[in-house]
């Protein structure tokens, strides 16, 4: 069976943002928030801002998404 984070690997477009930042953890961590921010634009050629990087990794700590 085909899980999220492997249909990310095959379509990046399609993934949402927390998708993406936990793919770029999940290849390497820890990271800092430039370092998440810096790699989903190279790897996915996203359009987000630091700003939206920084919100949306707030957003997955108080989810307890993230750590």
């Amino acid at each position: 069976m085909i899980n999220e984070l492997s249909l990310l690997k095959l379509h990046p477009e399609g993934g949402s943002t927390k998708q993406k930042i936990i793919e770029v953890l999940s290849n390497e961590w820890p990271l800092s928030v430039k370092s998440i921010h810096e790699k989903l634009q190279r790897q996915y050629a996203t359009e987000i801002s630091y700003q939206g990087t920084h919100k949306t990794i707030q957003e997955m700590v108080e989810e307890k998404i993230l750590e």
